[in-house]
């Protein structure tokens, strides 16, 4: 069963290393910004350049989407599933888990590229499993 926002207790040094690791890879992968989820759809944080996104509806929107994908996987044979990802014209999410108890939302565009966000981001959630 996976956790949710209030069964994850962040001790303030704990906070101030998932926010490190945050900007970390904003800086490293060169995405918009980057929002920490429970899996229950809560806002945990939000890094980089968010002043026109609705945290909190993202946030809710990218667990739902997560979790309806992570469903498909398993129909099809393909549990396991750590990764989502969505090109649009100019804007691309990915959706990486952290854990099992939280997700975490990139948001790019063409200054980067889907790899190397992947790469970067596979780490930063790893990093970020460990501290949760």
């Amino acid at each position: 069963m996976a956790a949710t926002v209030t069964d994850l207790a962040f001790t303030e040094r704990a906070a101030a290393k998932a926010s490190r690791i945050c900007e970390n890879f904003l800086k490293q992968s060169r995405a918009k910004c980057v929002l920490l989820i429970g899996r229950d759809g809560a806002l945990l944080s939000k890094h980089g350049f968010t002043h026109n996104l609705d945290g909190q509806a993202a946030a809710a929107l990218a667990s739902a989407c997560y979790a309806s994908t992570e469903a498909l996987a398993e129909l099809v044979g393909a549990p396991g599933f750590r990764m989502f990802y969505q090109q649009g014209a100019s804007q691309h999410l990915q959706i990486h888990c952290v854990g099992d108890v939280a997700l975490m939302l990139v948001v790019f565009d063409e200054r980067t590229n889907a790899g190397l966000v992947r790469l970067i981001g596979d780490a930063a959630a790893s990093r970020l499993a460990r501290l949760l």
